[in-house]
């Protein structure tokens, strides 16, 4: 017996997650550090 439930699962974690990742990779270079916040080199 297939599963919709299963299957949206299983597209969700494959699509989703490397959306989501990649997302958050991209705020995490956007973010200035606190600790230096404006290098000088």
């Amino acid at each position: 017996l297939f599963q919709i439930e299963e299957f949206l699962g299983v597209l969700f974690r494959s699509y989703a997650e490397p959306q989501l990742r990649a997302s958050q990779l991209q705020l995490d270079k956007n973010a200035e550090p606190p600790w230096d916040p404006d290098p000088e080199f």
